[in-house]
């Protein structure tokens, strides 16, 4: 208890600076909606969808016929700013609302990098099986993942990139501890929106 005392005193946010959502418990947690930035390009912009999900609301790039991106570089994204006490490996759940392969390409794909880390292609339609949409229209939940590096403590930027049409982003948990199990997955971190 100590030593976590310490470490918060030493990498605690300045409260007058702060923007973003601020680690607690193991955990970063971003309704969808509550980016910091959204990047459009490549003939695509972001839509937020009100009150479609599980929490709050969802987000989709548009239109849903542009030709799968390439992340990176200039890509259509969404930035989320999150203040970690720690650095190493973290893991990055995506929340998504499940959507057919309409495109018939056999991939659902977005990626996810943090900070200027190259980003990770996530395919959420690995099981193509009725039994597996099944589940996800039960659930109203696909969830990706991936893992990825943090150089240390402090301010950071997680960036959610379009990759396919039909990704419909609910919300984002960054894992920096041990993630405890639940249906809808944790509360909204402590967040301050840019001002």
């Amino acid at each position: 208890a100590v030593r976590d005392k310490l470490l918060f005193e030493e990498f605690a946010p300045d409260p007058a600076e702060l923007t973003g959502f601020v680690e607690s418990d193991g955990y970063v947690a971003m309704e969808a909606e509550h980016y910091a930035r959204a990047v459009e390009g490549r003939g695509v912009r972001w839509l937020r969808i009100p009150q479609l999900g599980r929490t709050l609301s969802a987000m989709t790039p548009v239109p849903v016929t542009f030709p799968g991106v390439s992340p990176g570089g200039d890509g259509p994204r969404l930035e989320y700013r999150m203040h970690l006490f720690d650095g190493g490996e973290v893991t990055v759940h995506a929340f998504l609302s499940p959507t057919l392969d309409y495109d018939d390409t056999g991939a659902l794909r977005y990626a996810v990098s943090i900070d200027d880390g190259t980003p990770e292609v996530v395919n959420v339609i690995r099981d193509t099986s009725l039994a597996a949409w099944e589940e996800a229209v039960a659930h109203n939940i696909r969830i990706g993942t991936s893992r990825h590096t943090v150089d240390g403590p402090g301010p950071h930027v997680v960036k959610f990139w379009a990759v396919d049409p039909g990704v419909v982003l609910q919300k984002l948990v960054v894992e920096t501890g041990e993630l405890k199990p639940s249906y809808l997955g944790p509360s909204e971190s402590f967040y301050r929106p840019a001002r």
